[in-house]
């Protein structure tokens, strides 16, 4: 059952108005540290085609056609294409043909989920831009509405539902990310990782979320939208709060990793904390947000900002 749809509320809104503003490895495997020496990684698009190919561009993966050309490359995205933007459906389209288009290149492009990601499985759409509901009209199925509980929501809201709702085409896809990544010695998430969750298990996190979206699965406590879940927490990623570099110090050490990457928070530019520790990347680079289009490149222990004016 889709127990958390919200449509019913908000429906006037999603129709006549943008949505308000906020206050890839088979998700089911562990993490492996790889041999990588350097990954492009980009952080939040709400569904903004634009700002993703600009993003993409300044990897050097794609060219001005939205074609994978780079030659052996390794990118992240950290989660949230969708949501608030009006082009969630060929975002995710997009990205999926990247991803399957990257090892033809010697390449690889890990997508990440995000805490929007999995609120659009919960049936909350709070955040939709209407343009993005109605992309989806078409997959609406009355048998799986009927299921659903939603056989008497408009078409749009239909077609989105069965898409994301657990078991959907879009679900599925989304259940063979991770909402973790490790490479080399950096860690990739949507939120921040805490101690709690190293000893919950980072496989087992992946494993929860795969299985959530997938077959429905609750979600145990640990991973409940709080600000102390994977997808949700900002304790790195405040930029008005000083960031608590003992607990990540504990985290990194527990993982013997050197690094965190983490989005989820809208910064003026990537930037990071505790010498270097955590890198926070989410620069509000969609039309939602009119923020900085910036890439973080990896190199070993080195990071650098790349922007449209790098040379």
């Amino acid at each position: 059952m889709f127990k958390r749809l919200r449509w019913v509320p908000t429906l006037l809104i999603l129709l006549s108005h943008c949505a308000p503003q906020e206050p890839a490895a088979e998700a089911n495997q562990a993490p492996e540290k790889s041999a990588e020496t350097t990954v492009y990684v980009l952080g939040d698009l709400h569904g903004d085609l634009a700002a993703a190919k600009k993003a993409m561009a300044l990897t050097g993966a794609t060219n001005t056609a939205g074609e994978w050309i780079g030659q052996g490359l390794t990118v992240v995205q950290t989660g949230d294409l969708i949501d608030r933007g009006p082009e969630d459906r060929a975002v995710l389209d997009w990205f999926e043909r990247l991803a399957a288009e990257a090892p033809q290149h010697q390449s690889v492009l890990h997508l990440l989920n995000g805490n929007h990601e999995i609120m659009n499985a919960e049936g909350d759409f709070r955040y939709i831009h209407p343009e993005s509901m109605t992309a989806f009209a078409d997959l609406a199925d009355a048998t799986r509405s009927q299921q659903l509980g939603i056989a008497d929501a408009p078409a749009a809201v239909q077609g989105r539902a069965n898409a994301f709702a657990p078991g959907g085409v879009y679900a599925q896809q989304l259940a063979k990310r991770p909402a973790v990544l490790i490479l080399g010695d950096t860690l990739f998430v949507h939120g921040g990782i805490l101690p709690d969750h190293v000893s919950y298990g980072i496989a087992q996190i992946n494993q929860d979320y795969a299985e959530h979206l997938r077959e429905g699965k609750a979600l145990p406590e640990i991973l409940q939208p709080s600000d102390t879940s994977p997808l949700w927490t900002r304790v790195y990623s405040q930029i008005d709060q000083v960031v608590d570099c003992n607990t990540l110090q504990a985290v990194l050490t527990r993982l013997k990793l050197q690094r965190m990457v983490v989005a989820h928070t809208v910064q003026p530019h990537i930037n990071s904390a505790c010498n270097d520790q955590v890198w926070r990347i989410d620069t509000g680079m969609s039309r939602a947000y009119q923020g900085k289009v910036e890439v973080l490149k990896l190199q070993g222990s080195t990071a650098q900002v790349l922007t449209p004016d790098s040379p």
